[in-house]
């Protein structure tokens, strides 16, 4: 795309190799940027039995993971996910979903938010599932976003296994 009216610049198309910013031997999910864009927000799968996913910040100029929130480590053969992690610059939004194992059962879901202050209480804003004013059933909210302070847009899963979705936006 270079050219008199495209010059070329240094952004997610030039020629650079890709930069591995986490070396989890287990699942890294669902990363953003953070709003100044120093740090990525991120879920990652902790070691443990139970695959239980905390949520990370990770400085882009280097260091360690700072952990954000983490799930309760209960001996009960319950998954916790802590995931989609998002940020207006003062808050943090997620995605929790906690599963049994060996219940063959879909997993339950929720929507929460923080303030990034450290030692902050969380929040549930929503449960899910839950039927919408229009009668649909949503599963989950995924690919959250902030749009200005208060409010969230995400596009909602209307049935598990389904590729059925809408965007919703979501107060905060």
């Amino acid at each position: 795309f270079s050219g008199a009216n495209n010059p070329p610049v240094d952004g997610p198309f030039h020629d650079a190799q890709p930069l591995q910013l986490t070396f989890n031997p287990r699942l890294d999910t669902w990363p953003s940027w953070a709003p100044d864009e120093r740090q990525v927000y991120y879920g990652a799968e902790d070691p443990g039995p139970e695959f239980d996913v905390c949520l990370q910040a990770l400085p882009i100029a280097g260091g360690t993971a700072t952990p954000l929130a983490c799930p309760l480590r209960i001996a009960d053969d319950t998954t916790e996910i802590l995931d989609n992690p998002v940020s207006d610059g003062s808050r943090l939004a997620w995605i929790r979903g906690t599963v049994r194992a060996g219940i063959p059962a879909a997993p339950f879901w929720s929507l929460w938010v923080r303030p990034l202050a450290n030692g902050a209480a969380a929040t549930r804003l929503q449960q899910f599932p839950e039927t919408a004013p229009d009668g649909a059933v949503h599963d989950l909210p995924r690919f959250l976003q902030w749009l200005k302070p208060g409010v969230l847009l995400g596009s909602m899963l209307f049935a598990l296994m389904s590729s059925a979705t809408s965007v919703s936006l979501l107060a905060a």
